[in-house]
């Protein structure tokens, strides 16, 4: 096992946990190629830290990922371990928010 796959096997995350945190401007074509071998995948699966795949794309600010994560199904007001959902976290502005909506 790769020092990669243990830091996300310890932290509960999934590559689409990883997606969601990492990804750019092609993270939402990639977003849909995994759903098409795994139409199945439970979106709202979250990490360790309660974080789903929606909420590490929003607290990003990766729009793109977020509507094609949204048209897929996730549900929105979902809360981390923390508390913390798309609705309360602090962004600089709420546009990402208003257009998922």
């Amino acid at each position: 096992m790769s020092p990669v796959d243990l830091i996300l096997l310890l932290r509960g995350q999934s590559p689409m946990h990883v997606l969601g945190h990492y990804g750019k401007e092609n993270a939402a074509a990639i977003f849909e190629l995994f759903l098409e071998c795994m139409p199945e995948y439970p979106l709202d699966k979250p990490d360790n830290e309660g974080n789903t795949v929606l909420l590490l794309a929003y607290m990003k600010g990766n729009a793109n990922l977020c509507r094609a994560i949204v048209r897929a199904g996730a549900r929105l007001g979902i809360n981390n371990n923390q508390g913390i959902n798309i609705f309360n976290y602090q962004v600089a502005t709420k546009q990402l928010l208003f257009r998922l909506l």
